[in-house]
């Protein structure tokens, strides 16, 4: 898959752009991180990648305590594998989605300095790739007082500042690291939502706490199909957002593969155990 877009002023700056199709779901975020790792130390150009699940799985933000958030049970019952993610956020189910993974030094143009410009740049890069399929999406407002500290586990039941809703739900949820002057944000982009699915492998609200304002749950995802005659296949998505990325960025994308080095590193990742990392396989599945 190829790509190109044009800055306003200035020449494009070169990315490598991944398109890894599907994979194996603790593969998937083992190669996240080792991308991430290369671009970090600058071995690696700026990167966007952009790839599927080859199997339901469910992920975990660094800091999500399975045993308050999520049903073991109803996991193992169903045969859905369970990871953890290094960035934050709440619990995703990944099944029928276009995953997309952006690796790059902060400050790099376009992106600023700062979490919020960088979530900005992204969004618009993703809006610009929605628009392209028709889809009518939007940032979502920015949540006031204790709202943003909802308690439900998954992370589509609220939107918090930067993600995109359209019809008023949402329809990609995002999750970001910031380490060693660089970032990688990750997130998915629904094909289908699936709520209900999600719903019997939850523990909502297990803390005690109080669903905040705007955390509703299940009806507040979305996914394309919902929004559009035709739900497009991943191939359609991915080559949209690429697009839509370059030309929101200013950004060259090159076609390419991850090097011999990141792929080594993905595969030592993804067997190693311990630490809150998001290449730990909780679950195997079934």
């Amino acid at each position: 898959m190829s790509s190109t877009g044009s800055a306003a002023a200035a020449p494009a700056v070169p990315w490598r752009l991944i398109d890894s199709g599907p994979g194996p779901g603790a593969w998937n975020l083992a190669l996240d991180e080792a991308i991430f790792d290369a671009v970090r130390a600058r071995r690696s150009p700026p990167t966007l990648r952009l790839y599927g699940w080859d199997a339901p799985t469910l992920s975990l933000g660094y800091a999500q305590d399975p045993a308050r958030d999520l049903d073991a049970a109803a996991c193992a019952a169903a045969g859905i594998a369970v990871v953890r993610r290094a960035s934050g956020g709440r619990a995703v189910l990944h099944d029928r989605e276009v995953t997309y993974s952006v690796a790059v030094p902060a400050g790099t143009t376009a992106f600023g300095t700062n979490l919020d410009a960088a979530y900005r740049a992204i969004a618009a890069g993703l809006l610009a790739g929605l628009r392209l399929l028709g889809v009518d999406a939007a940032l979502a407002p920015a949540v006031r007082g204790r709202a943003r500290a909802a308690r439900h586990p998954g992370c589509f039941a609220s939107a918090s500042r930067h993600e995109i809703l359209a019809g008023g739900r949402k329809l990609v949820g995002s999750a970001q690291r910031r380490s060693g002057g660089a970032f990688l944000q990750h997130g998915s982009i629904l094909l289908e939502g699936h709520a209900e699915r999600l719903a019997r492998l939850l523990r909502p609200n297990a803390a005690g706490g109080r669903t905040g304002e705007g955390d509703r749950g299940g009806d507040a995802m979305t996914g394309l199909a919902d929004l559009l005659r035709h739900c497009p296949e991943y191939g359609e998505v991915a080559a949209a957002v690429a697009a839509g990325c370059a030309a929101a960025w200013g950004a060259r994308l090159v076609p390419g593969e991850p090097t011999a080095a990141e792929v080594a590193a993905a595969r030592a990742l993804t067997g190693a155990r311990g630490g809150p990392t998001m290449r730990d396989t909780l679950f195997p599945g079934g």
